[in-house]
């Protein structure tokens, strides 16, 4: 069976890599078509037969999203036009339209993969003024819901999101963002780091550097811990969002923290994980927007990073992002607005170190036992052997 990833984003998500390989070793042909906002080379994905590419510039926002919508749905159907898939798995509600669309002249399956709070965000970004639109985005969404095959969502507070989405399609699971068991570290790798930050105690921060996220939060925190503890050392791994950026480096000029911080850039996940391997504490600083209160503990993908390599955890106490951390005793929860509460944390995790390390062992187990890919991939591929007897079914008919 054939099948089209549809994808808002130059590169794949770390959990849509692992349902490209998985599906990939179950047989099913994979090909990506990615909307990309520059010519930013994108990276290799294993399991893929082909990748495809539109480059559509858009300045930041909602509303310019919106409005350039019909160049991307055009870009889209000149790339697809008579190519033949069975299934188009889009990752995004704006993509949903054109996804369907090109269902309907192929006589296809289209899967939702709504695997981000997608309208929350819009809400978050759009002014006042068109708040409106959010409610005819939601409207839309609803009504695109009920057109798609199938719908994999995320784990939410309470399973608001599931329920949501239940309301409008029968066909709908839940995937937690776990990580696969069959990552594994090259020694040479870690060797490497371990002799580049030697004598350091490394604080790390991975994934997105964002307000929401807690960057700032981790700067300020730094400030305090490199007082009661100059060997420690901060590295922050991932791409800017918004402004941040910029709010970054005033902070960190600010504070005199450049010599007691690196940051890198994106990496492959791959990559990423060989920083978290030489880490002592492990920073998931989410702010208390309305974002993070909706988030299950099943969507927490950077602290299971951690845990999956047995480095405890500073992270949020409020609502259920934090649960697993709360549930499996492998960190400390703290109000992540105080960054003096994030200090004393980081502190205590570098001044103890063997609570640390029985910390990071129970994370580590839990991750083995409950939250990893392999007991989870079994959903994914229950919705696409489904489709699959769908597809073959209406071939025989035919």
């Amino acid at each position: 069976m054939n099948v089209l990833i549809l994808n808002h984003y130059s590169r794949l998500s770390p959990r849509l890599e692992q349902e490209v390989r998985t599906l990939s070793k179950s047989g099913y042909t994979i090909s990506v078509l990615l909307w990309a906002r520059d010519r930013t080379s994108s990276p290799a994905v294993e399991g893929v037969a082909r990748v495809g590419k539109i480059v559509l510039k858009v300045p930041t926002g909602t509303l310019p999203l919106l409005l350039s919508l019909p160049l991307v749905y055009l870009s889209i159907v000149k790339r697809l036009w008579r190519c033949a898939f069975d299934v188009i798995h889009c990752t995004h509600v704006m993509l949903l339209p054109i996804a369907i669309f090109l269902a309907r002249v192929y006589k296809t399956k289209v899967i939702y993969d709504a695997y981000e709070f997608h309208l929350q965000g819009a809400a978050e970004k759009l002014p006042g003024s068109f708040s409106f639109l959010v409610t005819l985005l939601k409207k839309l969404e609803q009504y695109l819901v009920h057109a798609v095959n199938a719908v994999f969502t995320i784990d939410s507070a309470s399973g608001q999101l599931e329920k949501y989405y239940r309301s409008h399609n029968d066909n709908v699971s839940v995937l937690y963002n776990v990580p696969d068991l069959n990552h594994f570290l090259d020694r040479k790798k870690l060797q490497h780091l371990d002799l580049h930050y030697r004598g350091k105690k490394i604080v790390v921060y991975v994934g997105g550097l964002s307000i929401a996220k807690g960057a700032l939060q981790a700067l300020q925190a730094a400030r305090f811990v490199v007082e009661k503890i100059p060997e420690a050392f901060f590295l922050f791994v991932g791409m800017f969002h918004g402004r941040t950026e910029s709010l970054f480096w005033d902070c960190v000029t600010t504070n005199n923290l450049m010599e007691y911080l690196n940051f890198i850039t994106w990496v492959p996940y791959k990559d990423v994980l060989h920083y978290v391997g030489i880490s002592k504490v492990g920073l998931a600083l989410h702010q208390p927007t309305r974002t993070y209160y909706l988030l299950g503990k099943g969507n927490g993908r950077k602290f299971f990073t951690y845990m999956q390599f047995g480095v405890p955890i500073v992270g949020p106490n409020f609502g259920q992002v934090g649960q697993v951390v709360r549930e499996e005793k492998c960190g400390i929860l703290v109000d992540t607005t105080n960054p003096r509460q994030v200090a004393d944390a980081i502190v205590y995790l570098l001044e103890h170190p063997e609570k640390a390390r029985a910390m990071g062992r129970r994370g580590e187990r839990a991750i083995q036992e409950k939250y990893n890919w392999e007991l989870e991939k079994g959903k994914l591929l229950e919705i696409y052997r489904k489709l699959e007897r769908d597809v073959n079914g209406h071939r025989a008919r035919a």
